[in-house]
């Protein structure tokens, strides 16, 4: 779990760090970073599901409770920044 978090903390990192850059030079640039952060929650979402036999009960409603508002306010953001 622990490697997990760290895994998923630096991808968080990384796609928050490229946006901020992007919506600097342009807010438009920055659609395309939010919607590759939608998709990697989105993922987020659909492995849970697929593999809920590996995880347990808790597992699966924390990856549900954190990814499924961040993939919907993703998706809204990048809509909103595309104009």
């Amino acid at each position: 779990m622990v490697w997990l978090a760290r895994t998923l903390g630096v991808r968080d990192l990384v796609l928050g760090a490229g946006t901020l850059a992007a919506l600097a030079a342009d807010p438009r640039r920055g659609a395309g970073w939010v919607a590759a952060g939608v998709a990697a929650d989105a993922l987020d979402v659909t492995n849970a599901v697929a593999f809920r036999r590996e995880l347990d009960t808790a597992g699966l409603v924390g990856v549900a409770a954190l990814a499924v508002p961040a993939t919907a306010a993703g998706a809204w953001a990048a809509r909103a920044l595309r104009g």
